[in-house]
């Protein structure tokens, strides 16, 4: 250490809130994201209520070949979220 250890002083203080402020994010950005975050959530909500009834009626798929597509969406979801 070459400097000398001294408390801090209230204008420390002061300009360590102004340098936080200045570093947030805008609002418009955060809305921008928590809307699409909504939304991945609504679509993934939709697709996993729905999915099956497209499978079986669309595609005429049966139930476990289904069942086999659901557990390997989870599956690859699961293996492939520590990479992303």
């Amino acid at each position: 250490l070459t400097e000398p250890l001294v408390p801090k002083s209230d204008a420390d203080d002061d300009n360590l809130e102004e340098e936080v402020e200045d570093n947030l994010p805008c609002a418009s950005r955060m809305l921008f994201f928590q809307s699409i975050y909504f939304l991945s959530g609504l679509s993934a909500s939709t697709w996993g209520r729905f999915g099956i009834v497209y499978y079986d009626q669309v595609k005429h798929l049966s139930s476990e070949e289904i069942g086999v597509l659901q557990g390997l969406l989870r599956l690859v979801g699961f293996v492939t979220l520590p990479f992303w």
